[in-house]
């Protein structure tokens, strides 16, 4: 028998957010499955964002709170670099922009971006994203962060801000004319 879903999510792992004209967010460098980074741990990169995405069916969870935890490779299960505490009351003031059609499903949208800067990262492992309403816990998503590989095929630009390069070498004079 399959369980019923109250609530359900997503996270996406990003450099950058911008808010636009027109109601528009943008996220620039989008990572997918994980993180690479050429240096050993720990690092620090300038800038991470989460954009989490959270939906509820309207009238699941009444009055309880939404806790908002995110791990970092190296926390302890009982200690989130981010604990986040959203009150339930929040539910009382949500109408709907739009009149819903006779069929809709009433469910309720929270968009939560979180934005880290900078960010030091202890060692490889994965980001977890997790949102505790009540005794449900909603995995939100995760992010692997790990160092390269020899057998990833990626080339690395190094940015002004980011740490030095370990591939950094002078480069070679150009040929005599």
């Amino acid at each position: 028998m399959s369980e019923i879903r109250n609530a359900w999510g997503f996270t996406l792992f990003a450099d950058d957010l911008r808010h636009e004209v027109g109601g528009k967010t943008s996220l620039m460098g989008i990572y997918q499955l994980d993180m690479i980074h050429p240096l050993d741990f720990p690092i620090t990169i300038p800038k991470f964002v989460m954009l989490i995405k959270y939906y509820e069916v309207k009238g699941a969870f009444n009055g309880d709170n939404l806790v908002v935890k995110v791990f970092f490779p190296g926390d302890a299960e009982d200690e989130p670099t981010v604990n986040m505490t959203v009150a339930g009351s929040f539910r009382d003031s949500v109408e709907p922009t739009y009149q819903p059609d006779a069929d809709s499903e009433r469910i309720l949208n929270v968009t939560m971006p979180i934005v880290i800067s900078p960010l030091t990262i202890k060692e490889e492992g994965f980001i977890r994203v997790r949102v505790q309403c009540g005794e449900t816990i909603t995995r939100m998503g995760r992010l692997m962060i790990r160092k390269l590989r020899d057998s990833d095929n990626i080339q690395f630009i190094p940015s002004p801000s980011a740490s030095p390069s370990p591939f950094s070498q002078p480069l070679p004079a150009a040929p005599a004319s």
